[in-house]
């Protein structure tokens, strides 16, 4: 801390002799000129009067009237032989204009009182001698109090600030050692306040996705223990199967088995790219209307269920911005969903907003708690365990519909229907242009 200090300090003071001494050469360059003449305009008049007393006098005769005029003057009267310095051009006009000199730190004047000026006598009239403090003990009464404290004032300020980054790195270390999830307390008068809110949101984050990932693992652990636990009976009795039809039918299991297997694997790499949110494919403007008559269409064939009506509510003329690929994927998932819960009816419905779409996918069926509307868009969640695979999916067709949402930077939402089952509302915005 003592070196950052020190060099804050040295810094500080630096620039502000700098500053002090620039503003000091731009006032005589600027401002010089017209002092002067303001210093001419407070001074002739005395000057005008000491000339009409002394010039008429001869030489051995103006010490003593100098003398006695000393004491009516504020001023120190002396007289010199000859000219003080070598008058060069510019003088010598000022002093065929005013009559007399002056120097421009407004020490004395130099006036002539004869026509001979260099052996003439000259009129030297200086201000007085301060006899209280001085010039210079002045700047220094009002520089140290004024460096003091700025020098304390940069102690307090590079001290909080040196305590604030030492409890930054402490957080690092800490995220570097595996405790994720911690936090950093900051004063909200602090000027690292917005640092430290970026640590603490990283941190969370850090902490949200190792818990993610620890969840997603477990529950692929889960999933592939019952297929591959499938796969190891069947594969013992096939081995044993006593004629030909019994091992046919048990090499259709395998093949379901392991087609289950590649949907679960297909699914988790989607949802894994899902999570890398660079490399974006560019959005593409698709017509609204037949793009969604499509998938709608797809999802029939699948469903295979002659009582099951799919409906479209969409305006004419609407183009969507969107991924295609993946919003295809998420919209492809909800309609599925919602074609496995209806009784008879799924409803698609994009609605236009002031800054993008919403497409909602409603159904007829049971309808989701809303205590589980959360907790149903996590991977592998079944709400029905009942259901098989092959009624009710993988678990993680919502999940990647989540992921695709905010791949758009928007949301995904579960809701009530009034067609009286469950609702998921997909939004996101219009590009930025």
């Amino acid at each position: 801390m003592l070196r950052l200090y020190l060099r804050l300090l040295a810094l500080l003071l630096g620039v502000g002799a700098l500053a002090v001494w620039l503003v000091s050469l731009w006032t005589q360059q600027h401002h010089g000129p017209r002092t002067l003449d303001y210093f001419h305009e407070l001074t002739r008049g005395q000057m005008y009067e000491l000339r009409e007393r002394l010039a008429p006098l001869a030489p051995a005769r103006r010490p003593a009237a100098l003398a006695a005029l000393q004491p009516h003057y504020g001023l120190v009267l002396s007289l010199r032989q000859g000219a003080p310095v070598a008058l060069d051009a510019p003088q010598r006009d000022t002093l065929a204009a005013r009559g007399y000199l002056q120097n421009q730190e407004y020490e004395f004047l130099l006036m002539p009182l004869d026509a001979d000026l260099l052996r003439g006598d000259w009129l030297q009239v200086r201000w007085p001698t301060e006899k209280g403090v001085g010039e210079n003990a002045w700047v220094l009464a009002v520089a140290i109090p004024v460096v003091l404290a700025l020098a304390l004032a940069l102690l307090l300020w590079s001290g909080l600030l040196w305590r604030d980054l030492r409890r930054l790195r402490l957080l690092s270390q800490r995220l570097a050692g595996g405790e994720l999830g911690a936090q950093l307390r900051l004063s909200r008068f602090s000027e690292l306040r917005g640092l430290g809110e970026q640590f603490n949101t990283m941190s969370r984050q850090l902490a949200q996705s190792l818990e993610q990932q620890r969840e997603l693992t477990r529950a692929v652990s889960h999933e592939l223990r019952t297929p591959v636990a499938r796969l190891l009976f069947e594969l013992q009795l096939l081995r044993e199967a006593p004629d030909a039809a019994r091992r046919d039918a048990l090499i259709d299991a395998l093949r379901a088995d392991v087609g289950e297997l590649e949907r679960l694997i297909t699914e988790l790499l989607g949802l894994a790219q899902l999570e890398h949110r660079h490399d974006r494919p560019a959005p593409v403007g698709v017509a609204a209307r037949p793009w969604l008559r499509a998938l709608l269409d797809q999802v029939g064939r699948e469903a295979g269920r002659q009582d099951l009506t799919l409906a479209l509510e969409a305006p004419d003329g609407q183009t969507l911005v969107l991924h295609e690929r993946l919003l295809k994927q998420a919209v492809l998932n909800l309609l599925r969903n919602a074609a496995r819960h209806a009784r008879t009816r799924v409803l698609l419905r994009l609605e236009p907003l002031a800054q993008g779409w919403r497409l909602s996918v409603e159904d007829d069926g049971p309808g989701i708690a809303p205590v589980d509307r959360e907790r149903v868009l996590q991977p592998f969640v079944r709400l029905d365990e009942s259901r098989d695979r092959a009624s009710g999916g993988m678990g993680l067709g919502l999940s990647i519909a989540l992921r695709v949402a905010q791949w758009h930077d928007g949301r995904l939402w579960v809701d009530a229907s009034a067609l009286g089952g469950a609702a998921l509302r997909l939004q996101w915005p219009r590009p930025a242009a």
